[in-house]
C-alpha cells in the first residue's frame, strides 16, 4: 500500500468516525488526500479530535488500515490512462502552430497531416530561418505548387528506385 493511499485511509475513517461522509473525486491518492485534508481541517476541533481518537481505535481494532478503512476509498490504478498516439500528435501539431507568428499566412490550398492548413511563407529565405528554429534536421523548404510565389516547410519524401522484378528471379 502507497503511503498517499493509506494517509488517505487515514484521513477518511477520521471523517467517518467524525460523523462526516467524505465526499473525494480525483484521479491520485494525492488529490483524495488534499480534498479530506481539507474536509476534516473544516471540521469544529472537538468533532475533529474525537473523530481521530475513535477513527485510531477503530483501526487498532481492526485487522489492519485496509480492513478498516478500504471500503471509504476506491482503489485507484497506479498507471495513468493511456493516450492514443494520434492525440499526441495532434496537441503536438497545435503546440508547434501556436509558436509560429500571427502574422505567418496560411496557404488557401495546400493542407497538413489532419487538415490543419499549411503556413506559407513569402520568400525562401525567411521561410528558411523558421526552419533552422524548428530544430528538425529532416524539415526541408520547398515552393507551393498552387502559389508558387511562395513556400512551405515539410518532410520531403525520398523517392527509392525501383527494382524491376525479374531481377530478383534466379532461374
Amino acid at each position: 500500500m502507497s503511503d498517499s493511499r493509506e494517509l488517505a485511509l487515514r484521513l477518511a475513517i477520521y471523517l467517518e468516525c467524525g460523523g462526516v461522509t467524505s465526499i473525494s473525486t480525483g484521479d491520485t491518492y494525492k488529490q483524495y488526500c488534499i480534498e479530506l485534508n481539507n474536509q476534516l481541517m473544516s471540521l469544529e476541533p472537538e468533532l475533529r479530535k474525537r473523530g481521530r481518537r475513535e477513527g485510531r481505535k477503530l483501526i487498532r481494532d481492526a485487522p489492519g488500515l485496509e480492513k478498516a478503512a478500504g471500503h471509504l476509498v476506491p482503489v485507484l490504478s497506479l498507471t495513468p490512462p493511456l493516450r492514443r498516439n494520434s492525440d499526441l500528435r495532434s496537441e503536438q501539431r497545435k503546440r508547434r502552430m501556436t509558436l509560429w507568428l500571427a502574422k505567418t499566412k496560411t496557404c488557401p490550398v495546400c493542407r497538413m497531416w489532419g487538415g490543419y492548413p499549411k503556413k506559407c511563407w513569402e520568400s525562401f529565405e525567411i521561410a528558411d530561418a523558421v526552419r533552422r528554429r524548428q530544430g528538425d534536421p529532416d524539415l526541408r523548404v520547398y515552393q507551393c505548387s498552387a502559389m508558387p510565389q511562395y513556400f512551405h516547410l515539410g518532410h520531403v519524401r525520398v523517392r527509392r528506385e525501383s527494382v524491376p522484378v525479374s531481377d530478383h528471379i534466379h532461374s
